[in-house]
């Protein structure tokens, strides 16, 4: 499903939309990444890992940690958000605990 939206963006962004040939697709895919960015920062919270817009480096770099550490239906459904990834643990015979979570 999709839904019909008009905004206004600087000319520069604008042009770069258009040359791009797709302007929704380019609209949709930056909307997409800022999704990303806020589920990880929801994620992080969620596992007491502090975030700060100073310290993205090291957020990634935690993150990134954890992330190796999670098999790939759990780290699917922490994407999707807390409550995604609380059900997702509910499912499992042997949840993740405290010890198993990258340091803060």
């Amino acid at each position: 499903m999709t839904t019909r939206v008009t905004i206004s963006v600087p000319d520069e962004v604008a042009a770069r939309a258009a040359a791009s040939g797709n302007a929704s697709r380019y609209f949709t895919e930056a909307a997409l990444a800022q999704i990303a960015r806020e589920r990880d920062r929801e994620w992080m919270a969620a596992h007491g890992i502090p975030y700060t817009e100073g310290g993205v480096p090291r957020a990634g770099a935690t993150l990134g940690q954890a992330r190796l550490r999670m098999v790939p239906g759990a780290w699917a459904a922490a994407r999707q958000g807390p409550a995604a990834y609380a059900a997702y643990l509910a499912t499992q015979a042997d949840p993740p605990t405290a010890a198993t979570r990258p340091a803060s």
